[in-house]
């Protein structure tokens, strides 16, 4: 009869039952083990026929111990084992420990090989388990403070970019280059609305309302917005364009009070311009209406947006501010062109709202 029984490195191990009680060496883990007995022992099976076991086993040439055939090194003693053993089966030298480690020609064929790591101690386990845990911590602790570092480097750049847009943008504006103010401003919006717009300063929200204000109202007056929609509103069907007029009339006195302070404005400044010849001041007095009229843009709704007299109001922007721009050839001329049509926003004004001119709403 044969003894059934597992190493602690998860080997399963065979043996004589003979040599209950005896030690044996488990091939994978190098461990000493003694052959269970009495209540410990483990199942028992049938005797192993010897042609079977020699066919697994050999002895080792120098301890005599029993070896797995195809191991090239012994487990027990670490030598180099011959390409043919002298002998076949269980072996029959006996070790130099003694009479008790003979007992490891008991291990017999159909064990099952361990992996590494059921060969490692428990003690190692942990340590390798602890190591990972720590490695892992480490990487996390690591990303952590790069990603702070790399977003609050984020932040100041985003901080600079807005307030390098903010002081530049209105310089290209009262000389008419809308566009350009336009391009300047949109990417610094982009990045402030990442970095910025969640963030507890004041005055980095302050630098994101800026942004996103002049962005919102240069849309209206540049050739080339950058959005999806259309920038114009139009209404889908006739129960739309109706609701939208009926709207219109309710809120025209408060648009009304709006359009015609900008108006005023813009006027006044013309008029001083034709006085005094003095483009500095005029180009401080145009810088103001325009302020006006960024206001005025994020003060209306997109029907309100939509009506004519609107639309009037942007094309008078383009002339007063290309004045400033080009105050020694074109200023004459951008300042009439200018002046009629805010004249003509003033009297279209005073009519009834919701009237129709071709298909805009004045």
């Amino acid at each position: 009869m044969a003894i059934l029984f597992r190493c602690p490195c998860g080997r399963s191990m065979v043996a004589d039952a003979g040599r209950a009680g005896t030690l044996i060496h488990c091939p994978s883990c190098h461990r000493t083990l003694r052959v269970p007995s009495g209540k410990e022992r483990g199942k028992e099976l049938a005797a192993v026929p010897p042609e079977a076991m020699a066919h697994s086993t050999r002895p080792c040439d120098r301890c005599g111990a029993s070896v797995p055939v195809d191991t090239q090194i012994c487990p027990h003693c670490r030598t180099i084992l011959s390409a043919s053993p002298s002998a076949a089966g269980t072996g029959s030298a006996a070790p130099a420990g003694g009479a008790e480690i003979r007992s490891a020609t008991a291990v017999l064929y159909g064990v099952s090989r361990a992996t590494w790591w059921s060969c490692l101690s428990s003690g190692a386990k942990a340590g390798i388990l602890g190591g990972l845990a720590g490695f892992l911590i480490l990487v996390g602790v690591s990303s952590a403070l790069l990603h702070s570092s790399w977003s609050a480097n984020q932040t100041v750049q985003a901080r600079d970019q807005a307030a390098r847009a903010l002081a530049q943008g209105p310089e290209l504006e009262v000389q008419g280059k809308f566009q350009q103010a336009y391009d300047l401003y949109f990417p610094a919006l982009a990045r402030a609305e990442r970095f910025l717009k969640a963030g507890g300063r004041q005055d980095d929200r302050r630098l994101y309302d800026g942004l996103s204000e002049r962005l919102s109202a240069l849309r209206c007056i540049v050739p080339e917005p950058r959005v999806r929609e259309p920038v114009r509103w139009r209404p889908a069907n006739q129960a739309e364009f109706d609701a939208a007029a009926q709207q219109l009339v309710a809120e025209y006195p408060a648009y009304r009070q709006r359009i015609l302070a900008v108006a005023d404005a813009a006027i006044a400044a013309i008029q001083n311009a034709r006085a005094n010849n003095n483009q500095t001041a005029y180009a401080q007095e145009v810088r103001q209406v325009v302020d006006a009229f960024i206001r005025f843009t994020n003060q209306t709704t997109p029907p309100q947006r939509a009506q004519y007299t609107y639309e009037m109001l942007t094309q008078a922007m383009r002339e007063l501010t290309s004045a400033n721009g080009e105050w020694e050839t074109g200023r004459k001329t951008y300042l009439a062109q200018s002046e009629a049509r805010l004249k003509a926003i003033k009297d279209l004004a005073q009519q009834r709202p919701g009237t129709l001119d071709g298909d805009k709403i004045m």
